[in-house]
């Protein structure tokens, strides 16, 4: 991709795609990543590396059926039980929105275990509706490990429909799975047991990571890609990249021998809890980022957790939004096996 021309020639562009100030800047956040507030980077809702060597011809993507660009989504699994608190408030903001069917339904089912959280049929068919494959990530946890919400036995049920329907299954590593090698394997060969086939992506809960170590301990645990790369606290593109690529080790001066595939939008940094926006500005920002990937005929990663699938919520409209303006543009929205190797 032209690694030793973008360092000769933007040394800034390859500042940003190499991460260089996050193996400079010490700051991190209480759950050991690396903010988008404590980066000099910003213009962040521009993919700058991509769109350069775009320009020099140096990515030249192809994909199906003469589509421009791809998206790829993607869903990170945390949680699939809904404790009585969580059922309450659902409840509660759905009569706020004034769907009194939807809380009705949420309050029912506060004596039940499976509700409103194991919800993958209902995902899967909104998902066939705009031809969408999407990529699934699941912890492969124990009890008294950190963030422990599930048994992968509780969700096997689910693995050959999402398989069936064409779509992929990944690892969604624990809290301490990016810093150490054993405890990514033991997760990998748990999900790889169950699933009954190699896994080949990893992205880590929380977003956890550590450049360059965390990439180099997934390419010895014999992951094929990592999507983990997306801050926590804003959407955009951390790397400046919207194009798959093999990172380069900065201490080593080597490629490392994985895909990265960055995340670009995740809805739970755009509403409530980092940037607070609305569905209307979350839309016109969404639009603009969508546009500059298509722009470079890039692939925008999504993700959006099974626990934002309420009829009435935001992140469900802004979803729906998002795959039929993409769906309209003509993206291929398939896996990311499909979205780059095709």
């Amino acid at each position: 991709m032209g690694f030793e021309f973008l360092k000769s020639e933007r040394p800034d562009l390859w500042d940003r795609f190499t991460r260089r100030e996050e193996y400079e800047n010490p700051i991190r956040d209480m759950y050991g990543r690396f903010p988008y507030w404590a980066s000099r980077e910003r213009d962040i809702f521009r993919p700058s590396v991509s769109e350069y060597l775009f320009e020099q011809g140096l990515v030249n993507p192809e994909y199906p059926d003469g589509c421009e660009f791809a998206v790829w989504v993607t869903h990170d699994i945390d949680i699939i039980y809904g404790s009585p608190y969580t059922k309450l408030i659902a409840g509660c903001l759905a009569i706020k929105q004034g769907d009194t069917k939807t809380a009705k339904q949420e309050i029912l089912s506060l004596h039940t275990k499976k509700k409103p959280y194991f919800n993958f049929d209902e995902i899967l068919s909104l998902e066939e509706k705009y031809g969408v494959k999407s990529t699934w990530f699941f912890q492969a946890l124990n009890p008294g490990e950190p963030e422990f919400r599930y048994f992968l036995s509780d969700i096997e049920c689910v693995f050959g429909d999402i398989l069936e329907a064409g779509g992929e299954i990944g690892l969604h590593g624990g809290f301490e799975a990016p810093y150490n090698l054993d405890k990514l394997l033991l997760e990998k060969s748990r999900l790889e047991k169950i699933l009954g086939q190699k896994v080949a992506g990893y992205r880590n809960h929380f977003l956890k990571f550590q450049m360059p170590d965390t990439l180099e301990l997934l390419a010895q645990a014999g992951f094929s890609y990592d999507s983990t790369l997306g801050y926590a606290d804003c959407i955009g593109f951390r790397t400046g990249m919207c194009h798959p690529y093999k990172p380069v080790n900065l201490n080593t001066g080597k490629e490392i021998n994985i895909i990265e595939l960055p995340l670009h939008i995740m809805e739970g940094s755009m509403f409530h809890h980092y940037m607070r926006l609305n569905f209307d500005m979350g839309w016109k920002l969404v639009q603009q980022i969508i546009e500059r990937v298509q722009g470079c005929q890039g692939i925008l990663v999504i993700n959006w957790h099974n626990t934002s699938y309420r009829e009435w919520s935001v992140e469900r409209k802004l979803l729906e939004k998002i795959l039929g303006y993409c769906q309209e543009k003509d993206a291929w929205m398939r896996t990311n096996i499909d979205a780059h190797q095709k």
